[in-house]
């Protein structure tokens, strides 16, 4: 007696299978009319992908069915018994009316099958039925069964221990660094599936490492696949690699039966190093893939076609003829037809064979086909009963090249594919000073930051860079080319920097020294840059009423470059130069006041700050975006920056600005704004012409009073000076 004779079944007639034939050979995911709000397919595959997921039951109901109705609180109790440990259920709901019934209680997912297409696919021609799978795949009880078959089942499955797993990670020393942390998250995405118990006591793993220790190996063999497609092992070794290739580094998963030695099943993804936890995460999806097996479909779902369809009319009497009685004819126990025997062989299978060698013997090997066909293996590898067609064989070992053949199997031939893996290359770099930062990045992302000495072990053939630094050194880059099976060498000698001095005369004047990286200074005469880097500097020298000496100089580490100057006096001014009626030329440092000198802090000391005098001849356009003020021996920019800045943003405006091929730009004083103010010009525009169009509010680097939250600004367009918060925004016109 089956699980569902012996108690009543409603019968389901009218439902309406207009999906047809079709829908048959469309797979367990089963489409139908789409319904607002409801959902209308299932698909067992998915159902049992889920994270959590043990065991899955499926169960169709119809609110007319009243044991259906009758059963539901036991499916409910079964649910809450059961659901935490890995019961997923499904009810699948049923009516000819076009809508789905209210079942009263919440399963972990409801369907809708309002054509009864999903009916239709698992052979279900009466209720109540119902059915329930393994995670792996396998069909846990008979076709229909009911909640009585299905919570024994499901106790059961359940109450069996799950597969238990040892971690191993074997990963080159090369890629050490970039795979910390590489356990913690295949443990933590492996214990998510909750389909296996990834061991976390010590005493646990030293009982399987016992067991592994014992074992015979990686085997790959049909007795092992046949005895993997039955049932998990219950002690599990998964060894965790990382095996890097000419271009790409490949993360591994290897399940092998602890007892046995037998593989079980494999997981790999692509690694990046940026993103482990997205490697991790793909590499055990595939491996929990490669544990299940085919979905075992109910086994009646065809047979319930013919069982639905409808019944052919009763053909009409038909009047009755002569009726002959007789003997039979002896035919001398012959039928009248003749009698074929028939022997022979049984028709062999189309197949070739494929023998793989590799050295060294640790190596792994990766075979993929036609088909999706995909085997491992280590040290060798053989089929002799592969499909005809392309083959892909790739050979890695730990500190090794990997290598890839392609290869064709042919019929009733046999194909041999050799691997001899060449050895990594190596990569050592020795100098001073002994402990120095050394920042090396070569092939396929590879990237390491060590103190030197360093060794690189297991290095990809291929060009590495590496940069050298230390405080109190220059820093050096060096390039380094490895090859297989060699070690380059690099011998790294770092120097100090080197130093500027600038003497001559007259002493005190300003000496302004730009160079590399935005260095940027403003001495008096002499002047001694101690720990200068290397590059090309730029020295100007100025004095009011000398005449400016501008002159580069060329640091190289562990030298100290020397500049002498000796200022010219200017020659005097003719009378006719200066602008009838205008002021006499301010001194320099009336105008700007000295280094250190405080703020102003009233409005009446800003506005006795000189303004331009009217002298047309002490400003010269140097006619490269610049403006020359010959009287106080500054360099202006002539334009202005398109944007507008706070105060501290136009000061880092200033420093960055490279203009006319120099640096050292620095955001003006007030009193050098100010002397910029042509108030003899039309309200408007009231700056000296040189400049052209300067209308707008523009920032000084002076502090209003001391306060490092307000500073002065000047408002061309009047010729004014005001205060603003720092955090305004202001044109910038920087000075050198």
């Amino acid at each position: 007696m089956t699980a569902s004779q012996g108690r009543t079944r409603c019968p389901r007639t009218r439902w309406v299978f207009a999906v047809g034939l079709a829908v048959l050979a469309a797979g367990l995911a089963v489409p139908v009319r789409p319904t607002a709000g409801v959902e209308t397919t299932l698909s067992i595959e998915q159902e049992l992908a889920r994270p959590g997921v043990r065991v899955l039951a499926v169960e169709f109901y119809a609110k007319d069915c009243a044991p259906c109705r009758q059963a539901a609180p036991r499916w409910q109790a079964l649910h809450a018994k059961y659901g935490e440990r890995g019961l997923r259920f499904v009810v699948v709901a049923l009516d000819e009316d076009g809508r789905c019934p209210n079942l009263g209680w919440s399963p972990d997912r409801s369907v809708c099958d309002m054509t009864g297409a999903i009916a239709q696919r698992f052979g279900v021609t009466g209720l109540p039925s119902a059915f329930l799978w393994s995670w792996r795949g396998t069909r846990l009880v008979a076709d229909g069964s009911h909640v009585d078959v299905i919570e024994a089942a499901v106790a059961k499955e359940l109450e069996a221990l799950p597969p238990r797993v040892m971690l191993a990670l074997d990963v080159p020393a090369a890629l050490a660094k970039e795979a910390a942390g590489l356990e913690s998250l295949i443990r933590g995405y492996l214990r998510r599936t909750r389909k296996v118990d990834v061991l976390a006591s010590e005493r646990d793993q030293r009982d399987l490492a016992t067991l592994v220790k014992g074992s015979v190996g990686l085997r790959v063999d049909e007795r092992c696949a046949l005895e993997a497609s039955k049932a998990l092992a219950a002690n599990a070794k998964l060894t965790v690699r990382l095996i890097k290739g000419a271009t790409t580094t490949r993360l591994f998963l290897e399940l092998n039966d602890a007892e046995r030695g037998c593989a079980i099943g494999e997981g790999k993804a692509l690694w990046q190093a940026a993103q482990p936890d997205q490697a991790a995460e793909e590499a055990v999806a595939d491996l929990m893939a490669s544990l299940r097996s085919d979905t075992q479909l109910p086994g009646a779902g065809r047979a319930a076609v013919a069982a639905i369809e409808p019944a052919r009319p009763i053909e009409p009497a038909r009047p009755s003829g002569p009726r002959v009685t007789g003997a039979s004819v002896d035919t001398g126990g012959k039928t009248g037809a003749l009698a074929v025997a028939v022997s022979g062989g049984e028709v062999a299978a189309v197949v070739g064979r494929l023998i793989v060698t590799v050295a060294p013997k640790e190596a792994t090997l990766e075979v993929t086909g036609p088909g999706k066909f995909r085997q491992v293996g280590r040290g060798g590898w053989e089929h002799a009963a592969l499909a005809p067609g392309a083959y892909q064989v790739t050979a890695a070992a730990a500190g090794y090249e990997a290598q890839t053949q392609s290869v064709h199997v042919a019929v009733d031939d046999v194909h041999t594919a050799k691997f001899a893996l060449q050895r990594l290359g190596a990569l050592e770099v020795t100098g001073t000073p002994a402990g120095a930062r050394v920042e090396i990045k070569g092939p396929d992302g590879f990237a390491a930051t060590e103190g030197l000495p360093v060794t690189v072990a297991d290095a990809p053939k291929g060009a590495y860079t590496l940069a050298v630094s230390r405080a109190g050194y220059e820093s050096e880059q060096y390039t380094a080319m490895v090859k297989l099976g060699e070690t380059a060498r690099v011998v790294v000698g770092l120097k100090p920097p080197g130093s500027l001095v600038v003497t001559g005369t007259p002493v005190g004047a300003q000496v302004v020294i730009t160079g590399p990286n935005g260095f940027a200074v403003t001495k008096g005469l002499p002047v001694t840059v101690d720990g200068a880097m290397r590059g090309t500097y730029q020295v100007t020298v100025s004095r009011l009423g000398y005449v400016t000496v501008e002159q580069d100089a060329q640091i190289l580490p562990g030298e100290t470059k020397t500049v002498a100057v000796k200022l010219e006096r200017q020659r005097a001014e003719p009378p006719a130069a200066r602008a009838p009626g205008a002021a006499p030329a301010q001194a320099y440092g009336a105008l700007v006041g000295k280094a250190g000198d405080a703020a102003p802090k009233t409005r009446a000391e800003v506005d006795a700050m000189p303004t331009f005098d009217g002298d047309a001849s002490r400003f010269g356009d140097n006619g490269d975006g610049t403006v020359a003020d010959k009287l106080r021996g500054l360099v202006w920019q002539q334009g202005v920056a398109r944007d507008t800045f706070s105060q501290h943003g136009a000061k880092a405006y200033c420093q960055g600005l490279d203009l006319a091929g120099r640096r050292g730009w620095r955001l003006p004083a007030i009193a050098e704004l100010k002397s910029l103010i042509d108030m003899g010009r039309e309200r408007g525009n009231r700056i000296a012409a040189v400049f052209g169009n300067s209308a707008d509010w523009f920032w000084s680097a002076t502090a209003y009073s001391g306060s490092s939250s307000v500073a002065w600004y000047v408002y061309f367009y009047d010729g004014g000076s005001y205060s603003d918060g720092a955090t305004g925004t202001c044109r910038v016109r920087c000075v050198r």
